[in-house]
């Protein structure tokens, strides 16, 4: 599974997981985000957005997404 994190800026990031296959956006994915003033938790929308995250100054953020164990 392919991770994107896409920008709306120089200090805003969204997570967003995309299936390499189709290049669709996955609802529901729970993601841990590292940087930008975290460590952060959260899930994707139905549409497949994560949070925006606005850093403080430009910089880059690392998501991991799992598997929920449910």
């Amino acid at each position: 599974v392919l991770v994107r994190t896409i920008g709306d800026g120089p200090t805003g990031r969204i997570p967003v997981l995309v299936r390499p296959q189709d290049g669709k956006r996955i609802p529901f994915a729970q993601y841990k985000v590292t940087g930008c003033n975290g460590p952060y938790e959260g899930v994707t929308d139905e549409t497949g957005r994560g949070v925006m995250y606005r850093c403080k100054t430009q910089s880059k953020i690392d998501v991991s997404f799992y598997q929920s164990r449910k």
